[in-house]
């Protein structure tokens, strides 16, 4: 078996072929051939009052590929202010060293294939997942992004978004000045395109027809009077207040495998990417976590009166028929489409590592790159 490292997914993952087996695992787990299970977090104190250790698993298996992927984060998470917003952190070991791993196995014989790192696949999957939004849902002539966040995520998604549409422009804003700068000024340089930072959010998201939400804010940072008509919106971490979603006219829906044992999430709270179960070791750690995460792990605060607009009925199309030409997303330039989360998909996650994974995996093979392992060392003789 493989073990690939950040550098080996880098030289073998393009966002083009990202995007493509996102859309053939799209229809795949719509024709029920993958078989997906959403993010499941096991959350327990650590020493530290203000810390909590989180293991998170999402998991998939394809019939066409013949694989099985579980991707794994180990992670002590903690929350500070940043500006004016509370922000999630975490860390493996030591600050600035994180533990998250994508592991295949072949399902036609049961034995592993690979250990994948999961730092650069899962910064380019959910940029080229949200993508599958902006090609078939936001406007056939848009141009300008208007980004909030300046990280690997915010990276990931403009470049996606650049596969997908002829963008032209985008204007970045995050709250370190240093940041955003840096941003504009690598991503100007890779994507040829017009990057420039701005001072504020209002600015960022002005005249876009694309607004992307990349940032671990715990609190909203794109508001109702933010978002214009015909707008497309897709966000990593529910960073919108609760009014916005209610503003969308047409959404996209991924497929749901069947779960037997256990029950589907509670995604009643309009928090997109949240598909996940939390399992915490009593209700007073949960409560303790909900009060210092700013209630990341229960139900957002309401927004003071004054802001939002009328709520609107929102139409969700199944992603697999936008692929495959058989429904219609956008009816016409005045609505506001959405591509994260809200039309469920809890599992969506899952097939995502697994298609992805396993391009990774088929192209280092090929091109030699990664460690070997012993195969035998994760294989007995003694039946478990």
């Amino acid at each position: 078996m493989l073990f690939l490292n950040n550098a080996d997914v880098l030289q073998v993952l393009t966002m083009a072929d990202c995007v493509r087996v996102h859309e053939e695992g799209e229809v795949e787990l719509a024709l029920g051939e993958l078989a997906a299970r959403p993010r499941f977090d096991t959350i327990v104190p650590t020493p530290s009052p203000e810390h909590y250790y989180r293991w998170g698993t999402v998991e998939a298996a394809s019939k066409s590929l013949q694989t099985q992927a579980i991707r794994l984060k180990s992670d002590v998470i903690y929350y500070e202010q940043s500006g004016d917003s509370l922000v999630e952190e975490k860390y493996a070991g030591k600050i600035g060293l994180y533990c998250g791993l994508v592991m295949l196995f072949d399902t036609s014989n049961g034995s592993p294939l690979a250990i994948i790192q999961d730092g650069n696949l899962q910064q380019a999957r959910v940029g080229a997942k949200n993508a599958l939004g902006v090609k078939y849902l936001a406007r056939e002539n848009s141009k300008v992004v208007g980004m909030l966040g300046s990280g690997g995520q915010a990276r990931s998604h403009l470049e996606a978004f650049a596969t997908v549409r002829p963008i032209e422009r985008c204007n970045v804003y995050s709250p370190t000045k240093a940041n955003r700068e840096l941003f504009a000024t690598e991503m100007s340089q890779k994507l040829g395109i017009a990057v420039v930072a701005v001072d504020t959010p209002e600015e960022a998201v002005d005249g876009a027809d694309i607004i992307s939400c990349n940032t671990n804010s715990m609190k909203p940072i794109l508001f109702p009077e933010m978002v214009k008509p015909g707008v497309h919106i897709t966000v990593v971490s529910g960073e919108w207040d609760r009014e916005v979603p209610k503003m969308f006219d047409v959404v996209p829906s991924s497929a749901e495998s069947r779960i037997f044992h256990g029950a589907p999430p509670d995604v009643s709270l309009g928090r997109s990417g949240a598909a996940a179960i939390y399992a915490a070791a009593s209700d007073s750690d949960l409560a303790h976590l909900v009060e210092i995460s700013g209630s990341r792990y229960g139900e957002l605060p309401p927004r003071p009166a004054g802001g939002g607009g009328a709520p609107r009925k929102t139409r969700t199309v199944p992603m697999a028929d936008l692929i495959q030409g058989t429904a219609q997303g956008r009816l016409n330039d005045e609505e506001i489409t959405s591509s994260t989360g809200l039309g469920g998909g809890g599992g969506s996650a899952g097939m995502s590592f697994v298609v992805v994974g396993k391009l990774v995996y088929d192209l280092a093979l090929a091109r030699g790159l990664g460690t070997d392992i012993p195969t035998d060392l994760f294989l007995q003789d003694v039946r478990n």
